[in-house]
């Protein structure tokens, strides 16, 4: 298997902060960059393949281990989403036989929404990341240009999530 050039200057290894350059990044650097993130998705498509995750899962276990104070979990998603969905949210738990909502305390009741939404969404955890991405456009302050840019991104992206998928029931045109 191909690896990249490892760094000689050990302040340099996998982690460390890389002094911060100023300006736009060289035709050269772009290059690197460009080459380098092909690698990195040929391996994780191949790692999907392996374990049967999808490459969103993969990314997510990837990226836990570098998680800071201020980044979202998947139930703090999942909250923030429920927020704005509470009714659809609420019938999945109605619609239990087993369970009981009046006996349950809010937090109670949202986890055992949380969960429900987990069994009968499989790509739960992708479509919350999708739905963070795009409460993202919504932030004040936010110039009308960049908010454009960001959404023309976050389109690709779902195209690219629902092409990889067989039973997402939906069509975009934009």
């Amino acid at each position: 298997m191909e690896t990249l050039n490892q760094p000689s200057d050990p302040s340099q290894e996998p982690g460390a902060d890389a002094p911060k350059k100023v300006g736009r990044p060289s035709k050269q650097v772009m290059g690197l960059i460009e080459l380098s993130f092909l690698k990195i998705d040929t391996l994780f498509n191949e790692l999907a393949h392996l374990t049967g995750m999808t490459r969103t899962q993969l990314i997510a276990r990837w990226q836990s281990d570098a998680k800071g104070p201020n980044s979202p979990t998947a139930w703090n998603m999942y909250l923030r989403y429920y927020a704005e969905n509470k009714e659809a949210e609420s019938h999945r738990v109605a619609s239990d036989p087993n369970a009981d909502p009046v006996l349950l305390n809010p937090t109670a009741f949202r986890a055992l929404c949380y969960t429900k939404y987990q069994e009968q969404v499989a790509d739960w955890h992708e479509r919350l990341l999708l739905f963070e991405e795009l409460e993202s456009f919504s932030v004040k302050g936010m110039a009308v240009a960049s908010r454009n840019a960001a959404f023309r991104k976050f389109i690709a992206k779902l195209k690219k999530c629902v092409s990889n998928t067989d039973y997402f029931p939906l069509h975009i045109e934009c």
